[in-house]
């Protein structure tokens, strides 16, 4: 395996990793906090947003230091209501595009979100 398929398996590992810890410490009263308005968000915290699109999937992960993460972006049907949701919380860049595998209720909104703001790395299959 290539020292950047290493890297790449890493960060996805990473994420992974991440996303679990979250959902392990859920705490029960966490539905009723999702009514708050994340606009203006602490940015000592970690942010991880399960994206509404249908039939599909789209979760965005802000960190701490500022680095916006898009996993997938739903089906293209669900271009029109992402874009304004991502408005909605003031992103302007996402440093990481991950797109799981090539089924399109998982990356048919992502060239729309490639098109509009700025974009680091990507990471597909």
């Amino acid at each position: 395996m290539s020292i950047k398929k290493q890297k790449g398996s890493l960060f996805g590992i990473l994420v992974v990793a991440v996303v679990a810890v979250i959902y392990c410490m859920w705490d029960a009263t966490a539905p009723a906090q999702l009514q708050k308005d994340y606009t203006d968000v602490n940015h000592d915290d970690l942010v991880v947003r399960f994206m509404d699109v249908g039939q599909g999937d789209c979760e965005i992960i802000q960190l701490p230091d500022g680095t916006n993460i898009i996993i997938d972006g739903g089906p293209e049907s669900s271009q029109s209501s992402l874009l304004k949701e991502i408005d909605s919380y003031g992103i302007k860049k996402f440093d990481y595009v991950i797109a799981t595998h090539p089924h399109e209720d998982h990356i048919g909104g992502l060239d729309a979100v490639i098109r509009k703001y700025d974009i680091g790395k990507v990471y597909m299959p």
